[in-house]
């Protein structure tokens, strides 16, 4: 084992006499909690510049510095690590040639300080707020520690021709930029009408994994395009080497990118919609033009409760009524008898009529 002579738990201040350079004369120092350093991690491996914890059996290393033109992050015998206030950390060979550095933001200012913490951060100290300017935490490798957390997160975008819903959450959700129309009996005079004013985008190595919804075998590019063309309901297709066509509805959701996919996703031309269905079965969100969320995956299921309840259709065009709205308002006036009409077993047990009612309309 091979230590930085000059380091313990405590404060360090850069100096040109900062160094440390590793030899075999290099002896252990008592250690803190957490100790930085130079490991030799098997007999004839080179060094890495590591932190690890001193005082448990197994000296676990849970971060090191990952050399330039390495994937290993050793260094040979005989490197050096020098601590400067304009750069922070710096690793070179017997060569001189620089393996690391700790790579401060432009602008940043010097540093005044370092620290090692318990928890085994290295931490390199603003000389004018006393902030840090890097810290090992904020560039972990293979390890998290306790109070570390990452702070990263996948950076999202939404698909072409579709918005954020919120311009300030970049991590929010996507919704189209077009009007989408209704599928309805009116919409559907001719089977082939959606060839004729959609296209669809070729995205490559992209794919939506949880939004699939028909899945069609042995089809070529070509078939698996007008298959989507052909379904209103379908937003996207993605089509790979297995000859495999998986069709994407609405809501799509944790887009992904894939080595081996290709993604077909419907792009609106000339006209507006891009969903078929039955009025009262599906949620009202896909006809309003407002956000689309998980929530219309489970709406019908709500519907059908409803009409077990109430034993009327969903939507019935004789009375220009829809079930699900009619059912909200007697349960917002407190009418919920109007909903049974004079089914006696159902007034008689009215908690568990409101309580179904609620779980209709909720979901």
């Amino acid at each position: 084992m091979y230590r930085l002579s000059l380091l313990n738990e405590h404060q360090y201040s850069p100096s040109p006499r900062w160094i440390s350079q590793l030899s075999k004369r290099t002896g252990p120092i008592p250690a803190p909690k957490a100790s930085f350093g130079f490991r030799k991690i098997q007999p004839n491996d080179g060094f890495t510049l590591s932190i690890w914890f001193d005082k448990i059996p197994d000296k676990t290393i849970v971060w090191h510095a990952q050399a330039v033109n390495t994937t290993t992050g050793l260094v040979p015998e005989g490197s050096k690590v020098t601590f400067a206030a304009d750069r922070g950390l710096a690793i070179t060979d017997p060569r001189g040639q620089q393996h690391w550095s700790s790579s401060l933001p432009p602008g940043s200012g010097s540093v005044s300080r370092g620290h090692i913490t318990d928890a085994g951060n290295f931490r390199l100290l603003s000389k004018d707020s006393g902030e840090d300017l890097w810290s090992s935490f904020g560039h972990p490798t293979d390890t998290l520690l306790p109070t570390q957390g990452d702070g990263q997160r996948p950076k999202c975008q939404c698909p072409e021709k579709f918005l954020l819903m919120d311009p300030s959450d970049e991590y929010g959700d996507c919704k189209p930029d077009f009007e989408m129309q209704t599928c309805g009996p009116e919409n559907n005079e001719t089977e082939n009408v959606h060839v004729n004013v959609y296209e669809l985008m070729r995205v490559d190595r992209t794919n939506w994994p949880y939004g699939d919804y028909q899945r069609y075998s042995n089809f070529d590019e070509d078939k698996c395009r007008n298959a989507c063309l052909n379904d209103c309901f379908c937003a996207a297709v993605v089509y790979g080497n297995d000859r495999v066509c998986w069709a994407k509805r609405f809501p799509l959701s944790f887009g992904q990118r894939a080595p081996n996919a290709k993604l077909l996703m419907m792009n609106q031309t000339h006209t507006l919609t891009n969903i078929r269905g039955t009025k009262g079965y599906v949620t009202p969100e896909w006809f309003r033009n407002s956000p689309i969320t998980s929530k219309v995956d489970v709406y019908s299921y709500g519907v059908v409760l409803l009409e077990i309840v109430c034993c009327k259709k969903a939507v019935d065009l004789d009375e220009s009524v829809i079930l699900i709205d009619w059912a909200y308002d007697c349960f917002r006036d407190r009418r919920l008898e109007d909903l049974t009409e004079n089914d006696l077993e159902a007034i008689e047990d009215v908690g568990t009529v409101e309580r179904y009612v609620k779980i209709g309309i909720e979901t």
